[in-house]
């Protein structure tokens, strides 16, 4: 926060300035959460489904 790059929004939240690439879902989690986590479980679309059920769960092979 303090170099500017992450800022609060009207709603709240917190806008990240920059962009950032992880090399894994769980990576990117951990950096939000700020701790251990399983990023295809915690990563939730609009209508809750998790990253995992999206992306392995639900496939029809």
């Amino acid at each position: 926060m303090d170099s500017g790059e992450l800022a609060p929004t009207e709603k709240g939240l917190h806008e990240l300035g920059c962009t950032l690439h992880f090399d894994s879902p769980s990576a990117a989690a951990v950096f939000v959460l700020v701790g251990s986590c399983n990023g295809w479980t915690e990563w939730v679309d609009e209508s809750g489904r998790t990253l995992s059920f999206v992306y392995r769960d639900s496939r029809t092979d």
